[in-house]
């Protein structure tokens, strides 16, 4: 899922006069992701179901809870800005480790 299909999926809500905030939106949209990988999830298709239902009815369910027990629904540029943060993070930890840049071969070390 990308930001724009959770912006698509905010406006849509809007329009049909049940709006869905951006977390709400990348619940539902996440949630039919991992049902797609897996069938059997019950919490991805109760949360999906629960999702339908608002959207079609503007009544959020009671114990509308399965979603909490899904993944954080991020987003993939969500995900590759994590990823680029993390490796900048891990190279800044290397340099600090080996300022030199010297490795353990060059030092005569095996």
């Amino acid at each position: 899922m990308t930001d724009a299909d959770v912006e698509r999926l905010v406006n849509h809500s809007r329009s049909l006069g049940h709006p869905l905030d951006r977390y709400g939106a990348a619940s539902f949209l996440g949630a039919r992701e991992i049902l797609a990988r897996e069938p059997g999830n019950a919490n991805a298709r109760e949360t999906v179901e629960q999702y339908q239902r608002y959207l079609t009815t503007g009544r959020r369910p009671e114990g509308f809870f399965a979603e909490l027990f899904l993944p954080i629904p991020y987003t993939d540029e969500e995900i590759a800005a994590q990823k680029k943060s993390r490796e900048g993070h891990l190279a800044a930890i290397a340099k600090k480790e080996n300022p030199g840049g010297a490795t353990a071969d060059a030092a005569g070390v095996h």
